[in-house]
This record gives C-alpha cells, sequence and structure tokens, in this order.
C-alpha cells in the first residue's frame, strides 16, 4: 500500500512556533507512507527485518514522523514527531497534567510512564496519582 496525500505550500506562511507540528511538515510538499507486504510468512524474522531496513533507508529522504502512524519501535520519536517543539510541549503537558494522567504510547511526557503487562500503571516514582 502506498499513500501519498499532497500538502498546500500555505502551511509554509506560518511561522514555525504557531504549532507544535514538525518543522519539516511546513517545507515538504507531499506525505508519503508506505506499508511492506509480506506473502512469505515461513520466515517473520527475515521478513521484519528487510521491513525495518527499508524504512530505515526512506528516513534519510524525510522531515518528520507523523505520530499516528509511526512504527511502534521508533527511536528518537521525540525529535521524529516534535522536532523542537518538544520540549516546550513537554512543559505545558508538566503544567496542565502533572500527574500525567493523560497519557499514551509515545505521547508528550510517556517517558515517565512504566508499563506492566501492557498496562499503565504507574509513574516514574512508583505510584499512579
Amino acid at each position: 500500500m502506498e499513500e501519498i496525500l499532497s500538502r498546500s505550500r500555505k502551511i509554509s506562511q506560518f511561522p514555525n512556533d504557531s504549532s507544535p507540528i514538525h518543522p519539516g511538515f511546513r517545507k515538504g510538499l507531499v506525505c508519503m507512507t508506505c506499508v511492506v507486504a509480506m506473502f512469505d510468512l515461513r520466515n517473520d524474522d527475515e521478513n521484519i527485518a528487510a521491513g525495518k531496513k527499508f524504512a530505515r533507508q526512506l528516513q534519510t529522504y524525510g522531515n518528520g514522523v507523523y505520530m499516528n502512524e509511526a512504527a511502534y519501535d521508533l527511536n528518537n520519536w521525540q525529535e521524529a514527531f516534535w522536532g523542537n517543539h518538544y520540549n516546550r510541549l513537554l512543559e505545558i503537558k508538566r503544567k496542565w497534567d502533572p500527574t500525567n494522567f493523560f497519557t499514551c504510547y509515545h505521547c508528550v511526557g510517556s517517558e515517565t510512564v512504566i508499563k506492566r503487562n501492557n498496562i499503565v500503571t504507574c509513574d516514574a516514582e512508583g505510584e499512579r496519582k
């Protein structure tokens, strides 16, 4: 599957700090999503490795990652999703949600959340507030 979305050049006319999107999205003219289809299911490890290699090769051409379509094991997701906006977003998160009540995987501030059995149970200090 391949998805290509054209972007309007108007988005580049707004200042980078006017919204938290990754600054790279303001420069791009298209957003492309690729899915690798694996037809030979006899060797999952080989297929997964090939898919990850393909994704790494594509990332060299990219300017940020759209949060809702990212790989689960994305490294440096803070930079990939938010660019230089992350620290400001984290400050806002800590101000308005200091107990990290609203959280999800790879959301702003989720580095402090600990999962047990795939359930968010507590923050890094060991208690759910």
